[in-house]
């Protein structure tokens, strides 16, 4: 079986990562993870509700344990990145970009030391970080940057694409926000406008599908970055309470959405699967790929 790395950030609380794997059975009853900081005598308690049968859900097994990643105080995590090709995990916390990995620890990353609004992964070890005075390509092997064109001074977030490509989130004077699709080689595309303010975003594993956040809750927008277009989007799923926040997806199409109470998984069709109970509110999630969790 596959072994992937979840792992999700609170706002009040270390970072923390939960081992999942895909066997044919699912586990049918509550999971509860327990991590201890190291820093602090605090238990912290991760509660997996199981709240419907899937044969492409991944499972969370009930006997993993969340493991503490790292402990971030007086920020909130978020943009949270993992290139395993690297073991190197990348975030973000008021402002300053930070670096993270089993074998070196904790550092600011010194490359960008202009303040960062948010940053993309592109490729195995390419980091893309929109900064105040524009887009900026990092090469995390050699270290060398690049400025890139393209892109808006209105942009306010980024989703990493394959091949190099980058989904910004712009808002404008009226706070209209709008997707704008950049890539090299090609003028940007706007793929939706007049949203209403994004809280997050992600694309499926295919690249078919946009899910954004807004405070009324997660919309879905067909898309086709080759032409490049996108339908206008419907609504896909509303938290119980709260606005949706962080977004991510896997391979089955699932969709994590961070929530008031924890992560909540949907599936395809936008219905509420599980929910990662997390002891404060998760300000980002992401992915880390194959492999054993760092």
């Amino acid at each position: 079986s596959t072994l992937t790395l979840l792992v999700i950030a609170t706002m009040a609380s270390p970072t923390c990562s939960l081992s999942l794997n895909t066997p044919a059975a699912h586990q049918q009853a509550m999971a509860t993870a327990r991590t201890l900081s190291r820093h602090r005598s605090v238990q912290l308690q991760v509660t997996v509700d199981i709240r419907t049968f899937l044969p492409v859900l991944p499972c969370i097994d009930s006997q993993a344990k969340g493991e503490r990643v790292l402990q971030i105080d007086g920020g909130s995590p978020s943009d949270l990145l993992w290139f395993p090709d690297r073991s190197q995990l990348l975030f973000i916390s008021d402002g300053a970009q930070y670096s993270w990995s089993a074998a070196e620890g904790l550092a600011p990353l010194a490359a960008t030391a202009a303040r960062v609004r948010s940053h993309a992964g592109v490729g195995a070890a390419q980091l893309v970080s929109l900064c105040e005075s524009g887009l900026m390509r990092l090469d995390l092997d050699s270290g060398v940057t690049t400025d890139i064109a393209g892109g808006s001074s209105r942009a306010r977030s980024l989703v990493g694409l394959g091949g190099g490509r980058l989904l910004t989130l712009e808002a404008d004077n009226s706070d209209k926000w709008s997707v704008t699709l950049v890539q090299s080689g090609a003028a940007d595309a706007v793929l939706l406008s007049g949203l209403p303010p994004l809280l997050g975003a992600c694309v499926s594993a295919d690249e078919d599908f946009l899910f954004i956040s807004t405070e009324s809750g997660v919309l879905r927008a067909s898309v086709d970055l080759s032409t490049p277009r996108a339908a206008a989007p419907a609504p896909f799923f509303s938290p119980s309470s709260g606005a949706p926040g962080a977004l991510a997806t896997d391979t089955q199409g699932n969709v994590y959405v961070c929530t008031a109470e924890g992560v909540v998984v949907c599936d395809d069709s936008g219905d509420e699967a599980l929910c990662v109970r997390t002891p404060s509110a998760p300000s980002a999630i992401g992915f880390g790929g194959s492999g054993p969790p760092p």
